[in-house]
């Protein structure tokens, strides 16, 4: 009868989270040819995830039954406490998949985790954090909110990073979903902790990847495939959602000589190029513009409420950049003026760009 109750409560708080996973997984596999990092990606965090309800489950069980040995007991616990923080630290790799991170930044990220795998496993040898009584009940030791205050760190370490992402605007959204996130994971915690509760957190935990998952597959078709930068749907999207109110600047951009680099050494290395110079571009743009492919060899940058100067300034450290390069770029900006309409800015961008273009095959004929 024991044995039927505690399957019967065990399917009733896991049934819904576990489908929730199978079905994600299944989505994510159908469309790995289309996104096959991010697929990696949340691959992991589901895994980790089915692992964690495993490991939940059997530390439920065992605490119901007080003939399983008191050490699977233990298992169970240090895998339960360990797989919480590779959840979150899972997360955290999926916000930098943009990012080049170097070994030390690496490392950093990890100490804390691995310090918490070491703390976890002290109760197989000790009582510095936890161990169990004779009666099957948890008994604390001085190392007991090590799990604890490491979750805590990696939380505050997302609610970070999103809010880093909303000074981006085409990631804003992201962040939104991430602090939206962490902070509904926090309140299933403290339900469960203050009702004694069990599944609370695993069910949203579920749902929030879910939903992290689907931003993430919508925004990878707003992006340029070569590139990674925002590509011609997107751009006119934004411009249609910030409009003269809150764009202050465009920047008409063209890489020099792609063509003859594409009918000369290949398309491999006119992809390369476009490449490098998308790299040149965004290691110099203010945290308010955002770059865009618009065609093969064309890109814009549209500049959110940011100054003239500061455009000037940006494109400036654009240019000796990419006088360091292999390549030259050819750029016009557009500063919107009072009364100008969007049309208007963009020929403007535009024109400047081609002139800028003209003077440089000049000089360079000239040269020859």
């Amino acid at each position: 009868m024991i044995v039927n109750q505690t399957l019967q409560e065990i399917m009733q708080l896991n049934f819904l989270p576990v489908m929730v996973i199978v079905f994600l997984f299944i989505f994510i596999r159908i469309n790995d040819p289309y996104e096959h990092n991010i697929t990696l990606l949340f691959s992991n965090t589901l895994v980790i995830l089915l692992l964690l309800i495993v490991s939940d489950n059997l530390d439920y069980v065992c605490y119901n039954n007080e003939a399983l040995p008191k050490e699977l007991h233990v298992v169970a616990a240090v895998f339960g406490y360990n797989l919480r923080i590779g959840c979150l630290v899972s997360l955290i790799h999926i916000v930098h998949r943009y990012d080049q991170t170097s070994r030390k930044q690496v490392c950093i990220m990890c100490a804390p985790m691995v310090l918490n795998f070491l703390v976890t496993l002290t109760p197989f040898f000790s009582h510095l954090m936890f161990w169990y009584d004779e009666d099957n009940v948890m008994r604390r030791g001085p190392l007991s909110l090590v799990p604890h205050y490491v979750c805590l760190l990696y939380s505050i370490a997302l609610i970070y990073y999103a809010i880093r992402l909303l000074k981006r605007h085409s990631r804003r959204d992201e962040g939104i979903i991430i602090i939206t996130s962490v902070a509904f994971m926090l309140l299933a915690t403290a339900v469960e902790m203050i009702f004694r509760l069990r599944g609370v957190l695993m069910g949203m935990i579920a749902i929030a990847t879910t939903f992290y998952y689907l931003y993430v597959h919508i925004a990878y078709f707003r992006q340029d495939v070569l590139t990674g930068t925002l590509n011609r749907a997107s751009f006119h999207a934004d411009i249609k959602k910030y409009g003269d109110s809150y764009i202050t600047a465009l920047i008409s951009i063209d890489l020099n000589d792609l063509k003859m680099i594409n009918d000369s050494q290949g398309h491999d290395a006119g992809d390369r190029a476009l490449i490098e110079v998308v790299s040149v571009i965004n290691a110099h743009l203010l945290p308010k513009c955002e770059l865009y492919r618009v065609g093969g060899d064309e890109f814009f940058v549209i500049c959110i409420n940011t100054e003239e100067t500061q455009v000037r300034q940006m494109v400036d450290c654009i240019d000796d950049a990419m006088k360091q390069s292999r390549y030259t770029w050819a750029c016009g900006v557009g500063i919107w003026q009072q009364g100008m309409t969007f049309s208007e800015v963009y020929k403007d961008a535009d024109k400047k760009m081609y002139r800028k273009k003209t003077e440089m095959k000049k000089i360079q004929a000239h040269l020859t």
